[in-house]
């Protein structure tokens, strides 16, 4: 394992240029509503570049590594392009002997942040912030139970992936992550409707 793969403070690096350079990654929950499928865990996986969220639901922390696996494959068989950077925090879940194993092997730096300094993931805190704020107006106006909140959040995250950025609005996305260049993305956001209850 190479120990420079890993970098202890993120304050100083490179502003991402494309795609799947940079990647921001961070872990909301434990929530305290169980999903119908038993999840507690929600990992986000932001591109720097296009600010596209995705979002993976888990019931213990110890599943980010394989939510990560299926993330790198999805986006980089979607946009040809590959990871070159992870920025987290110092979570176990992103320093385990497997994980870093795992960045190393696939030549992915490691942007850990220092201890106690959130504001070093910014980006990555604010979406989760965004995200749970959004899927808890979804379920209060409805009067949906909490136990659906991962649905809710799944929408807030199609939504905000839908919301012109400053990225995307100056045309500097050259390489977009397929939701938002999708020819038939027009199509999709006339037949949105107000969310409802899932089942």
């Amino acid at each position: 394992m190479r120990e420079d793969n890993f970098s202890r403070s993120p304050e100083k690096t490179v502003k991402s240029a494309g795609v799947l350079d940079l990647i921001h990654s961070d872990v909301m929950g434990p929530m305290q509503t169980k999903t119908p499928g038993g999840c507690t865990y929600a990992v986000t996986f932001i591109d720097d570049f296009s600010r596209h969220v995705t979002v993976y639901f888990m019931k213990k922390k110890a599943e980010v590594l394989e939510k990560f696996k299926m993330f790198k494959a999805d986006m980089e068989n979607a946009t040809g392009r590959k990871i070159k950077r992870l920025r987290s925090d110092n979570g176990g879940e992103y320093t385990g002997r497997l994980f870093k194993e795992y960045l190393s092997k696939q030549s992915i730096r490691h942007e850990k942040t220092v201890p106690y300094t959130p504001q070093q993931n910014g980006l990555a805190e604010c979406m989760n912030r965004s995200l749970v704020e959004m899927a808890l107006c979804m379920l209060y106006h409805e009067g949906i139970d909490k136990k659906w909140w991962a649905e809710a959040v799944n929408t807030s995250a199609w939504i905000i992936n839908r919301i012109p950025n400053t990225v995307t609005v100056m045309g500097a996305l050259r390489d977009r992550v397929p939701d938002e260049t999708s020819a038939q993305e027009p199509e999709g956001v006339r037949c949105t409707r107000i969310w409802t209850h899932p089942g």
